[in-house]
């Protein structure tokens, strides 16, 4: 019994096939449905196997290009803002010599004495005296022993200076007013004018006390 059901199933079979063979062969247009039906499954399977990781990469590559151009981007903003920062500087180069050449870094007492010693010259007056505290010019201050020393250490980026110059009253007026207009900058705690007797004549003594210029501190550079 099951034998004869089992025949029965493969020849009802077989008939169903051929028929839809001859079906096939005699309607040209289930033919093209079928081919069509067949390519775009064949597209379907090659899309999803082939064409997804290409499209996977691409979206990757994209991706990638973005973040380079903000990248990119981030660098053109950062190149403007150096450039901007030099011109700046550029404008201002000549300020800060200045500015450098009036506070020099280190005490620089031989410039600040010919300096004033050329006015002196230049204004006809006689320096008869000119006197500095101590100043370091080499190697490292030395540390406080107590709060009053450390105290007077950092004043040690002023320097400090007393002189005397005579000549005729308006030329050490003159002398004065030049050594205020100094580029580097000079403040004075007291002057004074005395008439002090001479063997034939009287001669004006100009007194300048504590005058103070600022200076810069060296960087410490450790030398090895």
């Amino acid at each position: 019994m099951s034998d004869l059901s089992w025949r029965e199933r493969y020849i009802r079979s077989k008939s169903l096939v051929r028929r839809t063979i001859v079906e096939y062969n005699k309607r040209p247009e289930l033919k093209a449905y079928l081919e069509i039906l067949l390519t775009l499954t064949a597209i379907s399977l090659f899309g999803v196997f082939a064409i997804r990781p290409t499209l996977k990469t691409i979206g990757i590559l994209i991706r990638e290009i973005d973040e380079k151009e903000k990248v990119l981007e981030t660098m053109k903003t950062k190149i403007n803002n150096l450039s901007t920062a030099q011109k700046l500087f550029s404008e201002e180069e000549n300020k800060i010599k200045l500015v450098y050449e009036a506070i020099p870094e280190g005490p620089s007492p031989e410039k600040l004495l010919l300096q004033i010693e050329e006015l002196a010259y230049l204004d006809q007056v006689k320096i008869s005296t000119l006197s500095m505290s101590d100043v370091s010019l080499l190697g490292e201050e030395e540390k406080p022993d107590s709060k009053s020393e450390e105290e007077t250490v950092k004043t040690t980026d002023i320097i400090t200076f007393t002189m005397g110059a005579e000549g005729d009253y308006e030329k050490l007026i003159k002398l004065t007013k030049d050594i205020e207009d100094l580029r580097r900058p000079i403040k004075f705690e007291s002057i004074s004018i005395d008439a002090v007797p001479d063997i034939d004549r009287t001669k004006l003594i100009l007194s300048l006390s504590n005058l103070q210029s600022p200076y810069r501190k060296p960087e410490n550079k450790n030398i090895k």
